[in-house]
């Protein structure tokens, strides 16, 4: 069966046919996987990054409610009484109370908050005072920004990466007098990171983070992370590796520090491995809290589905293959038909009719296939009647100049019969030898009006106007004209720039000064009799209001009413009555005038002419 397929010609209708019901028998089957698969993965990307979104958001949450938490333990300490006055006596320089001082934060404050690892109390040029180190009192720490920070507000040293390393964050607060109300110094709280550490590992989210497909390789699954970062790429706690030797990824990186906004989707990491991560920026704290999962582990079990689709895929595609060899032929015999018809169409034998008798849609193809056999004669008979009947000579020659086309028209301009030129060398006849150059000129679209010289049978010289186009009709270049005889046109040109020349001639001589202003009042016509009345000269005034030039300011509203009338009615109020009015000539003299007025139109744009 395979061997009849393959002995078949490279272009037979039987393979080709095969070829379109193979793609429409398998084309649904694949769609319906790719669609499974998408729609899986889609719904497991969603439902990761859902419950990734989710923990990083909670736990930023949580972060960040500890260390302001811890912020506000900072500031409670900063406005106790007894550390305000003592630090007081301190900078009055009682040396004893530095000792008392230190006692005090030993017995009262560290006890009772477990997360804070010591404290330090710093007087005004940043030298320790008091602290719950030994060993730390005396030490100047001017230049640290959790102390020149603090001299001004609460301050949260979330970006202190070398006490961070160590696992301590510093948060201060300035310390103010009990008497003056101005700063006197500051308390820092170092606080261990190791209950927040305990805040996150406490997290019912966590448990089910680290639960990863047993399926999947451990060398896939230990790429999962749970990480805190900060701004500067710096990871400073990672919850499923105790090496934190690597960056954050530079999608979140990018994000918090530009947009400062939480976001998921997929992206790669620092190792350049796509992840499916969730990220939440701390801006208060500068920090990032990113939950990632490797796009291997999350699609670990779609990449098993695929590869059961495929093996799906093959046995139904090669159980196609035998049903289409049976049914093909019944179906190729029709077609045949049709194709050579066709063919026979492309002859420019358009009588080429079909013979199918099926009740099937074979055979409703063939009657329409007909029908437009039918429709094809009827519509050749139009254009030929069409071009016959038109009133532009229409010629046209095929790509070697031969003349194909010549229309009664043609006949009638040139003098020949269609059967002097029709297959004769459109440049041996003669009769466009001026119009070669400028065919050749042309592109090979239209180009309209192109003017020429054209000769009778006769040898009658005429002006010709003729538009020019390029067309492929079965693989074959045809080239038509479109041509008019100038000659009448040209005449009424001539009678017209006469008749033009004349009324110019009237309108130069006229003793009346007369004045055309255009729909916006601008003037577009001034007679030399209008110079001589107002003084101005004709490139003075062209394309100005003639309100502003020749009517008395205190009249000047009265034409500007006029013309929004004549704009909008099309009528002059007193159209050919004499008018009395005051004219304003250019060296500001007034003078008494009369003029009449009409309105006219030129190509649908209003004119109203003035004689004074």
């Amino acid at each position: 069966m395979v061997d009849k397929l393959l002995k078949l010609p490279r272009r037979s209708i039987i393979l080709e046919l095969a070829v379109i019901l193979f793609l429409v028998s398998t084309i649904p089957l694949l769609v319906n996987s790719y669609e499974t698969i998408k729609v899986s993965k889609h719904a497991l990307k969603e439902e990761i990054l859902t419950q990734s979104q989710i923990i990083s958001t909670t736990l930023g949450s949580s972060v960040l409610h500890f260390v302001q938490m811890e912020k506000r333990i900072t500031e409670d300490f900063s406005s106790d009484g007894f550390i305000r006055s003592s630090l007081g006596e301190i900078e009055s320089g009682h040396k004893q109370t530095e000792v008392v001082l230190s006692q005090y934060l030993i017995k009262n404050k560290l006890p009772f908050h477990e997360e804070i690892s010591y404290i330090n109390i710093y007087n005004m040029e940043g030298r320790v005072v008091a602290s719950t180190s030994e060993s730390k009192i005396g030490e100047v720490d001017a230049h640290k920004q959790y102390f020149v920070r603090g001299l001004e507000k609460p301050y949260i040293g979330s970006d202190e990466l070398d006490l961070i390393r160590v696992g301590i964050i510093p948060i201060a607060a300035p310390i103010k007098s009990m008497t003056t109300g101005k700063v006197i110094g500051v308390i820092v709280n170092f606080v261990d990171l190791r209950g927040l550490e305990e805040l996150i590992n406490s997290s019912l989210y966590m448990v089910g983070l680290q639960t990863v497909n047993k399926s999947v390789p451990p060398e896939i699954a230990n790429n999962l992370k749970f990480y805190i970062g900060t701004i500067h790429g710096k990871v400073i706690y990672s919850a499923f590796q105790k090496n934190i030797n690597f960056k954050v990824s530079h999608i979140p990186l990018e994000e918090c520090r530009n947009n400062s906004r939480s976001v998921n989707g997929i992206y790669s990491n620092s190792k350049g491995i796509k992840v499916l991560g969730a990220y939440t920026c701390l801006p208060e704290l500068k920090w990032i809290i990113a939950v990632e999962t490797p796009e291997k582990v999350a699609f670990y079990n779609i990449n098993v589905l695929k590869e059961e689709t495929l093996r799906i895929l093959i046995i139904s595609i090669f159980l196609i293959i035998v049903l289409l060899y049976f049914s093909i032929k019944w179906i190729s015999s029709p077609i045949l038909d049709l194709t050579e018809a066709a063919k026979n169409i492309g002859r420019s034998n358009f009588n080429s009719k079909v013979n199918i008798k099926r009740n099937n849609e074979l055979g409703l193809l063939g009657d329409a296939f007909n029908k437009m056999v039918d429709n094809l004669n009827e519509n050749i008979k139009k254009y030929i009647d069409l071009v016959e009947t038109s009133p532009d000579a229409i010629i046209s020659v095929d790509k070697k100049g031969r003349i194909v086309v010549w229309n009664r028209a043609a006949e009638q301009v040139f003098g020949y019969n269609k059967e002097e030129v029709i297959g004769k060398d459109i440049t041996e006849s003669g009769i466009l030898a001026d119009c070669i150059i400028e065919i050749n000129k042309a592109s090979p679209v239209h180009r309209k009006s192109v003017e020429c010289i054209g000769f009778r049978k006769n040898g009658e010289i005429f002006p010709i106007e003729f538009s020019f186009s390029k067309t492929e009709v079965n693989s074959s270049v045809v080239s038509t004209f479109i041509l008019r005889d100038m000659t009448e046109k040209n005449e009424i040109l001539e009678k017209l720039e006469e008749s033009e020349a004349k009324s110019r001639s009237i309108i130069d001589a006229s003793n009346d000064a007369i004045i055309v202003g255009d729909e916006d009042g601008n003037i577009i016509l001034w007679n030399p009799a209008a110079e001589q009345l107002f003084g101005y000269k004709k490139e003075e005034v062209l394309g100005r209001g003639f309100d502003q030039l020749i009517v008395p300011e205190e009249y000047r509203h009265i034409p500007k009413e006029a013309y929004r009338r004549v704009l909008k009615t099309k009528k002059l109020a007193r159209e050919g009555h004499i008018i009395e009015a005051e004219g304003l000539k250019k060296d500001g003299r007034r003078f008494p005038i009369e003029h009449t007025a009409s309105l006219f139109e030129i190509e649908g744009r209003v004119r109203v002419d003035f004689v004074i």
